[in-house]
């Protein structure tokens, strides 16, 4: 039997268990049937055409509750256990034994829509997962595949599971499919492994990243281990209704909001500068205490700059939302009072920081710190190249190159 004919019958299959399901389901059966009476709008964001949805059928999963104490009350709406008894499921066995169940989704956004969910309760985490994404991909040729992390939407963010539709259906997976292989500058080459590809998308949002590979091992090797993503909190991160919740967003390796790490030769130190205002200040209403903060984060950095892996490496960055200045914001003050000490001890080769909005390189001397101190613009991307014996720093705007700047790594070295 032809490779073609497989695919169809597996294609095939799948749209029989939707039916089936759907037969013998009321409540699934009725909000597929909604789906005729979705309101769609098409609007452009950041080039590409995208769709807005009214879909008031799935309203009691887009409005469910997401908090820890929620969650701990209601049962699990994934755990077979716990499903209605008119649910069916299609078994799918994933790498290393590990065991998922196909569902029909009764609160669809596309027709045909799955949830692959795990057999057993395990939170929600794409970790040791995605190659079992990409063999769901390859298994059924006529669906996309996609995993919502649990601070990114996934209605049940304690119990593991991937989505699936119908290819076509989203239009940034049709225009990222309609760039590929071709001379488009939309898709910016970025690096491999392998027979694995990484290339940035520039429309929609700034964000957007594709993965392309032959294989699920390249493709997963290049995922997990070559693409390394680093938060550094704002003043702006201390404001707001989840700015408590910040480290249930971005977990760091010390379980704070400020971090170290080392790749390679290279040493890099993640800073949380603090609010720019005084912890005193009205704005502030009262409950700041980010000087203390940022004085057991001195303490912590002290360890840091004694370490074995600090001492040896060949480079030494820094990363810090806010620049020091001893005239500055309180902020500033705070980091050159308490952090450029430590730091200028050191030899740090440069610190990276954002803040301002635009563009500034300070000397060193010109603030508290003994090493360069580089503002990005908000509106400019830099792009750094980081070797033994220079550091690259390329500010580009509308994908050219309007400066470069070049470190010697160790001339600050005391």
């Amino acid at each position: 039997m032809g490779t073609d004919s497989t695919h169809e019958m597996k294609q095939d299959k799948i749209h029989k268990f939707v039916g089936d399901q759907l037969s013998q389901w009321p409540l699934a059966c009725s909000n597929f049937r909604a789906l005729k009476d979705v309101k769609v709008r098409e609007i452009e964001v950041g080039g590409l055409t995208v769709k807005l949805q009214f879909n008031p059928a799935r309203m009691i999963s887009s409005a469910a509750k997401l908090n820890k104490e929620d969650i701990a009350k209601r049962r699990c709406f994934l755990c077979r256990e716990n499903r209605p008894v008119e649910q069916i499921m299609l078994k799918f066995e994933g790498r290393k034994n590990k065991k998922y169940d196909i569902l029909v989704n009764p609160y669809p956004i596309f027709p045909d829509h799955l949830v692959i969910a795990k057999s057993n309760h395990t939170d929600q985490s794409i970790w040791h997962r995605y190659v079992d994404m990409l063999d769901l991909a390859r298994k059924y040729t006529g669906y996309t595949f996609f995993y919502n992390g649990p601070k990114s939407g996934a209605s049940a963010p304690d119990h593991h599971h991937f989505q699936g539709a119908p290819k076509g259906l989203m239009p940034l997976e049709n225009d990222v499919n309609a760039c590929i292989g071709k001379d488009d500058v939309t898709l910016e080459y970025l690096t491999s492994v392998q027979d694995a590809s990484l290339y940035h998308y520039k429309r929609f949002t700034t964000g957007v990243f594709v993965l392309r590979a032959e294989t699920a091992k390249s493709a997963a090797k290049l995922f997990g281990a070559y693409t390394p993503i680093m938060f550094v909190r704002g003043n702006h991160e201390y404001r707001g209704n989840d700015a408590l919740k910040y480290l249930e967003y971005m977990d760091t390796p010390t379980g704070k909001t400020y971090y170290s790490y080392n790749y390679g030769d290279h040493y890099f130190i993640v800073l949380d500068g603090g609010e720019d205002k005084h912890d005193s200040d009205i704005r502030n209403l009262g409950i700041m205490i980010t000087e203390d903060y940022v004085k057991q984060e001195a303490e912590w950095l002290k360890e840091v700059v004694k370490s074995e892996e600090f001492r040896n490496a060949k480079t030494r960055i820094v990363f810090c939302h806010m620049q020091p200045g001893e005239n500055g914001w309180h902020g500033q003050k705070t980091i050159s009072k308490y952090l450029v000490p430590v730091l200028n001890e050191a030899g740090i080769d440069v610190m990276l920081c954002g803040h301002i909005h635009k563009y500034k390189y300070y000397e060193p001397g010109t603030t508290s710190a003994d090493f360069p101190v580089i503002c990005n613009p908000n509106a400019k991307r830099m792009d750094a190249t980081v070797k033994n014996d220079n550091i690259k720093l390329e500010f580009i705007d509308q994908e050219k190159v309007v400066k470069t700047l070049n470190i010697k790594p160790g001339a600050y070295k005391k």
